[in-house]
Parts: structure tokens; sequence; C-alpha cells
């Protein structure tokens, strides 16, 4: 409804009223009401497509986001209420993940740092060696917060033709070591064809090796830990490690790949920094896959499953 239509209602309201007064009167408000209406959802109209801009241009990318002013300006009152709430869910849940990374700094990584400079502080310091375990716990938490922070803000669109075979291997032989000195041996039932997937080499390595790295904190001694690769369907790919273990209630299941989330008990639960699953999960997701676990038969298998089985190679390999 334009200014020259409101005038138009406004001099009737009034002629009206001279004319049947008293009763013009109320007539008139009548006459008045639905254009001061008009004009009041106007602007909260106008109030909340601005806010609806602030918020596409502070928020992440996410599957509720609307891209485009012109398509804010065809959503629905009831539509823009919605996409703001759905906002400030995000938001809530970016604001967490902040706390918990500067809890995370603030304790856990700063408690085996404090504990080193106590070390070279005491003048009775006898043996050097006291100060590698803590280090060596910082050091990780570091680099584990690091990959993290590369994995979150990945380009799936980097994305490149690997084998994926090649990367699973590679990661077996880093933990290869490690699982020697603790009594255990990694086993790889790995396809002598190659896979070809697209992705990123490192990320996907690191993510085999925390997996591996989860297997060998919990695995029994004396036990094996299994490396697999296979393709339960024409277009997808899934890698995982198993290993020997209680099954997992349904509740901690849930928790494993969240962040900061750390499962075992005593030594085992303070030496990790709960971003390992995490991770593995972040990296699955960039990848356009998904990441899980399943028990069965005295067996934990952590899997990632992801798009894949139809990259040919590229033409230097052939």
């Amino acid at each position: 409804m334009g200014a020259h239509a409101g005038r138009c209602l406004r001099l009737a309201a009034g002629a009206l009223a001279a004319v049947f007064a008293p009763a013009g009167a109320l007539l008139a408000g009548l006459f008045a009401f639905p254009l001061w209406s008009w004009r009041r959802l106007e602007a909260a109209r106008a109030h909340l497509d601005q806010e609806l801009r602030q918020l596409r241009a502070t928020l992440p990318e996410s599957s509720t986001a609307t891209t485009l002013p012109a398509e804010i300006r065809r959503l629905g009152f009831e539509q823009r209420i919605a996409w703001v709430q759905a906002a400030q869910r995000t938001m809530a849940e970016l604001d967490a993940g902040r706390k918990e990374a500067l809890a995370f700094i603030s304790h856990d990584l700063r408690a085996p740092l404090a504990g080193a400079v106590a070390e070279l502080e005491n003048a009775t310091l006898s043996d050097p060696q006291l100060l590698l375990p803590p280090l060596r716990r910082a050091l990780s938490m570091a680099q584990a917060f690091l990959s993290l922070a590369r994995a979150e803000s990945f380009d799936p669109g980097q994305l490149k033709e690997l084998e994926l075979g090649a990367v699973l291997h590679q990661a077996a032989d880093e933990m290869f070591a490690l699982a020697r000195q603790g009594q255990r041996r990694i086993v790889r039932q790995l396809p002598e064809q190659p896979l070809w997937v697209k992705g990123d080499f490192e990320l996907l390595e690191r993510c085999a090796i925390n997996l591996l790295d989860n297997a060998l904190r919990h695995a029994p001694a004396l036990t094996l830990i299994s490396i697999g690769l296979d393709q339960p369907r024409e277009e997808e790919v899934r890698f995982w490690v198993e290993n020997d273990g209680p099954t997992l209630p349904a509740d901690e299941k849930d928790k494993l790949f969240k962040r900061f989330s750390r499962g075992g008990h005593g030594a085992t639960r303070a030496a990790r920094t709960g971003l390992g699953l995490f991770f593995v999960r972040t990296v699955a997701e960039r990848h356009g896959g998904t990441a899980g676990v399943e028990c069965a038969a005295g067996k934990v298998r952590f899997w990632v499953s992801m798009p894949g089985g139809e990259v040919s190679a590229p033409e230097a390999w052939q």
C-alpha cells in the first residue's frame, strides 16, 4: 500500500467522522488500524532482513544458511524466524566450542608445561629424562590441536586423486615401532589392487594413525590389531581398524567422536587429548563421508566411509 493510498484512507475516514460523529470517529480508527499495523510489520520485516544478512555474513556455511538477499526476501515470517533460531543454535555451539578450546589450552596443555618448568626450576634436578614425558605430552596435544584446526578449515575443493591403500600402508608403517613396543602386532588386510579416491593424503594418513593409536591404547597386550580396506558398495570405500575389546555401551559410542571426549580410565585417559576421534570424524566429513564404531564377537572396529572406487588412476600412475 503506497503513501497516496494511505492519504486517501485518512481523508475518507475524516469525512465520515465529520458526517457521522461520534460513530465516525470509531470508523476512522478502524480504517487507520490496517495502515498502522502494516507499517509496523514492514518495519519489523526490514529489521529482521537486516539481522538475517548480518547473521549470514557472520556464521560459517551450513545447510540452514540462506546465501542471497533475494532468497531472504522470498522467505515468510515463520521461515525467517526459524532461520534466526537455527543461527542462534549454531552460535551457541560455536561459543561452546570456544569455551572448550580455552579450557583445553588453559588446563590440559598448560599442566605438562608447568610441570616441566617446575622441574627446571628445581635446583636438585638429577635426571633430565624426567622432563621428556610432560614435554612430549604437551607437544602431542599441540600437534593434535593444530591438525584438527587444519582439518576443520580444509576446503573439500582441494581434494586430489590418490591411492587409498598406499595411505593406509604408510600409516601402518608409522605405527609399527609403537605397536611392537606395546607387545602388539599390526596386521594389514589391504587389497592388492589399487583403490582410488579423491582425498587429502596428509589428513587421511593422520586419520588412520589416530585409529591405530586408539587401538594400541585399548587393545590387550599380545593381541593383533587389524587395519583393512573394503568396498561395501560400488561408489563407497571404507577403511577400518579392529582390535579385541569389550562391547561399548550405546551412550559411550555417541560420545567417542565428540570434541575433547576421552574414553578409558586412569593414566590412559589422562594421557589423551580428547581430539583423536573427533579429528577422524572431521576428516571423514570433509571427504563427504562418515565415521563410526561397531562391536561384535569380542571385537571393536572403528571405521571411516567415504565416496570412492570410481576414480581412475592418473596417467602418471598407469
